[in-house]
């Protein structure tokens, strides 16, 4: 077993900088790298996209990173854990193999399967499990038939069984953002899953790093403070055997590591700090102690944890109706009250009940509303939104912009054509029993 073990992250989300991978690859000397690409609504796009294809439902982009880098990787010896599976985990690692054997390049990876139980449905619910909202309390029977995705956020176990394969990839689909790089803690010093302050430390850790940037100076609140933007550095944990860690960069990168930056990233999705619950163990937040050792490196110590609960967290989304967003330019003086009197003339005109509608004044008030100064803007760009449960209703309001050009006060540019709806997928969080439930790992070579 080791002393200590450094884990890279490379990547928030889907979306996040393509080359940040092979830039902490080469930045400094890493044990493991994780990269996390899966949000909520990440797992409905995937599905949907599956349905069009049945070979897709992965994180394609990360196909071309992990192509890229491979042969360094297996020259600097470093494992990679990821959820860039989605919910065709196995589908993505044929792919990766494929366009490595076009290379002539070997990599062995194991895929982690089990989350993806949209076709099992009818095997838990409801004998086993009644799938009720978690936050609303509402009856999965509403919204049974609609449903479009359905993921269990699997935690540590089936990645520890996947280490222990020896494999230079590991892929999984939904499984959590802090099980990812907590694993390899656990694997590496010898760490017991009942170890409730061990494991709480690796998820703080992993909550630490699991959004990439947010971590070393991006989206910071004192963002005067970083004094380059340029070849951003990642956040990377140099974890000891007794659960105390670091919080680093590789040198000569751009961004900032503080104890601010790491104490804004530490509340980000919080919750309860002194509960904190993942599939592996329930952390407590609040004695955590921070110091910062040198520039750009933060010690983390001090965490706090308890049992594991004896349920496991799904996610599901499912089809609720429409949606259509449209938009127009307001300029040429008294722009505030001129944009006032279209939003009047606009819903006046179109006359219809929709479930819900939107105004919204960018360049105004939009994102802060009645926080913001009181301003004379030059410009608005007006945004009016709609969702309803029938289509027709959206098609009437996507033919209800364009008129406004010539039948209203001057000053006014349509920004395109006419709105388009689009299917609603909205979230519903749920739980199910982890006696229930199991997982398997394949391998690959």
């Amino acid at each position: 077993m080791k002393d200590k073990i450094r884990i890279a992250n490379a990547g928030g989300f889907w979306g996040d900088d393509l080359g940040v991978l092979r830039r902490q690859l080469e930045g400094g000397e890493v044990d493991y790298i994780s990269s996390d690409f899966l949000a909520e609504v990440t797992m409905s796009i995937l599905r949907k996209q599956q349905l069009k294809n049945e070979a897709m439902g992965y994180v394609g982009d990360f196909v071309d990173q992990i192509v890229d880098v491979a042969a360094l990787m297996k020259e600097k010896k470093v494992r990679m854990l990821t959820n860039a599976g989605g919910i065709n985990p196995l589908a993505c690692a044929r792919k990766i193999l494929s366009e490595l054997n076009k290379k002539g390049i070997d990599l062995k990876i194991t895929v982690v399967v089990g989350d993806n139980i949209i076709e099992r449905i009818d095997e838990f619910y409801p004998d086993k499990t009644m799938f009720t909202d978690m936050e609303t309390g509402d009856d999965f029977a509403r919204i049974k038939e609609n449903i479009q995705s359905a993921n269990v956020y699997l935690g540590v176990p089936p990645l520890l069984k996947a280490l222990e394969s020896g494999a230079d990839l590991i892929l999984a689909g939904r499984v959590t953002d802090t099980s990812i790089t907590m694993a390899p803690f656990i694997y590496e010093l010898g760490w017991d899953l009942g170890d409730w302050n061990k494991l709480a430390a690796g998820l703080v850790a992993g909550h630490i790093i699991e959004c990439g940037a947010q971590a070393s100076g991006g989206n910071f609140t004192d963002w005067q403070k970083v004094k380059s933007w340029n070849n951003m550095g990642y956040p990377i944990v140099e974890m000891n055997k007794d659960g105390s860690f670091e919080v680093y960069k590789h040198a000569n990168t751009g961004g900032l590591i503080s104890c601010d930056t790491i104490r804004e990233q530490l509340v980000y999705e919080m919750g309860d700090p002194k509960h904190y619950i993942s599939p592996d163990v329930v952390a407590d937040f609040s004695q955590l102690e921070l110091t910062e050792v040198a520039p750009n490196r933060v010690l983390v110590k001090n965490a706090k944890g308890h049992p594991s609960t004896h349920f496991l967290k799904v996610s599901m989304a499912y089809e609720d109706g429409y949606k259509a967003v449209s938009s127009i330019v307001i300029s040429g003086g008294r722009v505030l009250n001129k944009a006032r009197e279209f939003e009047k003339i606009f819903w006046e005109r179109l006359n219809t009940d929709y479930k819900k509608t939107n105004t919204e004044y960018i360049g105004y008030n939009a994102c802060h509303q009645d926080l913001v100064e009181d301003i004379d803007p030059n410009e608005i760009l007006l945004r009016f939104s709609v969702y309803d449960d029938d289509l027709e209703k959206i098609k009437a309001f996507s033919t209800s912009i364009a008129p406004l050009i010539l039948s209203g006060p001057p000053g006014v540019a349509v920004t395109g054509g006419r709105a388009r709806s689009q299917q609603v997928i909205t979230y519903w969080p749920t739980l199910i029993p982890k006696r229930t439930h199991h997982f398997c790992c394949s391998y690959f070579k």
